[in-house]
């Protein structure tokens, strides 16, 4: 049982660490997609995307991105339909611009059928669209069957550009912190303390994910500042060594090149290390690096599930060990 217990300790501050710098490589990235405005112009790739199909569909062989297409994209995009309820009672001009990000089926019908006239779609949206197919009623009918799927190609794109984002920011994480994972494990392994140290912020780190998923609405500058300073906290242990300063690898090179002015604390199996023993030890860091960026592409939802699961697994052996010591 106390092999077990120990093995916890180690798994928990494990995904601790990990959790805690994935929330801020989460938090980074969706602060870059609001500064560029991402989502944003995804959306508008998508309803360009809409039009240009459906008319293609019904014989209206335009460009991508005639002025057709960017009418019917300014329209959506600037309906009121889109906006809060909030807003929408206020007067236009005091209604704060606040970026369109996303749109339900249900919502661009309406704003198909608000803007249409006598069921004829405006002119602007097309160029040679037949009477026939230019109405509401059309282009409602076909959207019932093909915005799932288009809906669906653009969330795709969308996941796949804020992959490739997560594993840059994570990489650049990854080297700021000088985070080995491979090291991490066995320092966790060696220092009992360190993995309690951890654990102590494992309810908090989960409470950060339960409350926001790491993706604060806009406004809660405080809430999003309190749980920056939380994770600040966990990475910022003086037994958890991040960084380069005092890391191990600094230690390694420093004892192999004899060339720091200040004495650094490395054991004596360390100090005795022959150029074919550093360089085995630089490949194992690079390795470690390598294994860090992977894990926090992974993302900040997955380690939060993995420290909630290691959370309810530690308290499950708690209380099975004070019911077998009654």
């Amino acid at each position: 049982m106390q092999m077990l217990s120990s093995t916890l300790n180690l798994l928990i501050g494990f995904a601790v660490v990990m959790a805690a710098v994935s929330m801020i490589v989460s938090m980074l990235v969706n602060a870059l997609f609001r500064l560029d405005n991402r989502r944003s112009r995804q959306l508008a790739e998508m309803l360009a995307a809409t039009s240009y199909a459906f008319r293609t569909h019904h014989g209206d062989y335009g460009a991508p991105n005639d002025a057709a297409t960017a009418a019917f994209v300014r329209d959506v995009m600037s309906d009121a339909v889109l906006q809060s309820a909030n807003d929408q009672q206020r007067p236009p001009a005091a209604r704060p611009r606040r970026p369109i990000e996303w749109i339900a089926k249900n919502d661009l019908i309406k704003v198909i059928e608000q803007n249409s006239v006598n069921g004829q779609l405006p002119a602007r949206w097309y160029v040679k669209l037949r009477p026939e197919d230019a109405t509401d009623e059309t282009f409602v009918s076909w959207l019932h069957k093909w915005f799932t799927t288009i809906e669906g190609s653009a969330t795709d794109r969308f996941r796949k550009e804020s992959g490739r984002l997560v594993m840059v920011v994570s990489a650049i994480a990854v080297v700021l912190l000088n985070l080995d994972a491979v090291q991490l494990t066995y320092d966790l392994f060696a220092e009992g303390a360190l993995a309690n140290a951890l654990g102590e912020h494992a309810v908090g780190l989960q409470q950060i994910a339960d409350r926001s998923d790491v993706d604060l609405p806009s406004g809660q500058t405080d809430e999003l500042g309190q749980d920056l300073i939380q994770l600040n906290a966990v990475l910022n242990l003086p037994e958890l060594r991040l960084g380069w300063q005092r890391s191990t690898f600094i230690e390694r090179y420093c004892s192999y090149t004899k060339k720091c002015a200040t004495p650094v604390s490395i054991t004596k199996s360390e100090s005795s290390d022959g150029t074919a023993d550093f360089w085995l030890y630089v490949v194992r860091w690079f390795a470690g690096l390598t294994v860090s960026v992977m894990l926090l592409f992974l993302g900040a939802p997955f380690w939060a599930d993995r420290l909630r699961d290691l959370l309810r697994l530690r308290s499950t052996v708690e209380q099975n060990k004070k019911a077998g010591a009654t």
